[in-house]
């Protein structure tokens, strides 16, 4: 369960990430079928992937139908930026050009949000909230 303190989050995205990253390839059937178990629980689910084909978004779509999309819109320039203060991070600057090239964008595809990326985080937050109520 994901917790709902900020505080909690990082410590509990190391956690999954560590037991998961190695493990499943991106927007695997297997993560769809976590999605499903967990919405058929009640309990709210979130994935962070990169989700870049819509082959992918529709292997999650067929295991947990009701799934909704984030898209943080930016730019390959901007995605740069950010990755240059991530020293060590798993994604490195030289897979941009080919994330960017592979990226098959959400536009028009049913449950999708597309936000600025550089908006301020806690102004994301509130639209994805009120996009998903």
């Amino acid at each position: 369960m994901m917790p709902t303190a900020p505080a909690g989050w990082r410590a509990w995205a190391k956690n999954w990430r560590a037991r998961l990253l190695p493990a499943i390839p991106p927007c695997s059937p297997v993560l769809g079928e976590e999605l499903a178990s967990t919405v058929a629980t009640g309990d709210t689910a979130v994935l962070a992937c990169s989700a870049l084909k819509r082959r992918y978004r529709d292997t999650l779509r067929a295991a947990a139908p009701d799934v909704g999309f984030v898209y943080l819109a930016l730019t390959p320039t901007e995605a740069a930026e950010r990755v240059s203060h991530r020293p060590g991070h798993f994604m490195p600057a030289t897979l941009i050009e080919s994330q960017f090239r592979d990226l098959e964008t959400p536009t028009g595809e049913p449950r999708v949000l597309t936000v600025n990326a550089t908006d301020p985080w806690p102004s994301i937050v509130d639209a994805v909230l009120a996009w998903w109520r």
